[in-house]
């Protein structure tokens, strides 16, 4: 191939420095340099030009760029002919179905009843994805009917994704109006991992890379919006439909990991809350549960075991879980005051006695430990 790429225009770099974090995320550096070489060259693909700048073979800069075009990350600038999708029309039944999932809950959108088993929700959720496949999706032309689709897609999941979670099914029933609620009785072991096992006929249609590129650069655009959640399930269909990518898993990694620290903080406000209402074992469960999606908030960690000391039994649970907040931050005076009370409980005087004291150094004059020391003298 000659100097130049393609004859219809130079490269557009517009989609890469709308949000330069995310498109570092999943970008080599061989990836990067070619790209910030394509910045300063006006986004002229002309490999002898890009060469020069990146000390990189020919063959290696029309592979990388090939590529990123392939991946959406840049793409090609004006001049081009419209596409057939421009010249078609959408699908007046896709628009229809989309608006009409719209106002349904999560059961009736996968067409089940209230007390609907795992196998049963799995064997439902199949059989409408299905019926919008992605072969339909690879035929379909006009943008906003591919959209829509991808739609129907995250609805699908977004239900199945809650329903198919014994814990998150229960919560959810709780915000549906008049709804009696899902069995206790749910097992949770059925509850597995999105698209694993064998369900009726068959699972999701297999790698679908086009469709998976689709979900993709939604994700992406979540993502720029702070739409974290969203991004995550769109990161997760493409996974779902092209399982080999690595940026796709690095996608959903950080994604996963920002919005389990909102659902973390939500937990951690919704136990206080309980707490001051006096429901103390549900304020211990959703503090718990704060811990369980952010391990690393020392805070979570301090209330939780605040929380087991105050009103549960298993005060070697709360010594553990102060002792883990203390590890994140030491030195803490609140923190060291709960410890050395849990310590006293437990007996350990003579461990209680110099917590205590590096209270005191930390903070001279601080009353509870003051009163706490001469207890001890007491004993």
């Amino acid at each position: 191939m000659a100097g130049n790429l393609h004859d219809e225009a130079v490269l557009s770099l517009d989609e890469v420095f709308k949000d330069e974090e995310v498109v570092r995320l999943i970008i080599s550096e061989e990836e990067w340099e070619v790209i910030i070489a394509l910045a300063e060259t006006g986004g002229s693909s002309s490999v002898e030009s890009l060469r020069k700048m990146t000390r990189m073979e020919g063959e290696l800069i029309q592979e990388v760029i090939k590529g990123l075009l392939e991946r959406g990350i840049i793409s090609r600038g004006a001049g081009e002919a419209p596409s057939d999708a421009a010249k078609s029309a959408p699908d007046a039944e896709v628009a229809q179905y989309l608006e009409y999932l719209r106002d349904l809950n999560y059961y009736q959108i996968l067409q089940l009843n209230p007390d609907a088993d795992a196998p049963t929700i799995r064997r439902s959720y199949f059989r409408l994805m299905r019926e919008y496949n992605p072969d339909r999706f690879m035929k379909e032309k006009h943008p906003e009917t591919r959209e829509r689709l991808k739609e129907i897609f995250r609805n699908l999941t977004r239900a199945y994704e809650t329903l198919s979670d014994p814990r998150a099914r229960r919560e959810y029933d709780l915000t549906i109006p008049e709804f009696t609620g899902a069995l206790e009785k749910e097992d949770e072991a059925a509850f597995e991992a999105l698209w694993s096992g064998e369900v009726g006929p068959g699972p999701l249609p297999e790698s679908n890379p086009e469709l998976a590129k689709s979900f993709f650069e939604s994700g992406l655009q979540d993502f720029q919006k702070s739409d974290y959640r969203s991004a995550e399930l769109n990161f997760k269909l493409a996974i779902a439909l092209d399982p080999s990518r690595d940026d796709y898993q690095a996608g959903l990694a950080k994604a996963r990991k920002i919005v389990h620290g909102q659902q973390a903080r939500e937990a951690a406000l919704k136990a206080i809350y309980l707490e001051e209402e006096g429901k103390h074992s549900q304020a211990i469960k959703w503090m718990s549960r704060a811990v369980e999606l952010d391990h690393e908030v020392a805070e979570y960690r301090y209330d939780l075991g605040r929380m087991i000391e105050t009103y549960g039994r298993d005060l070697n649970s709360a010594r553990m879980h102060v002792l883990l907040a203390l590890d994140r931050r030491p030195g803490k005076p609140d923190y060291l005051l709960l410890f050395g009370k849990i310590q006293m409980r437990l007996g350990e005087l003579a461990d209680a006695k110099r917590t205590f004291k590096k209270v005191l150094s930390l903070d001279p004059g601080n009353p509870t430990a003051q009163n706490a020391l001469e207890e001890l003298k007491k004993r």
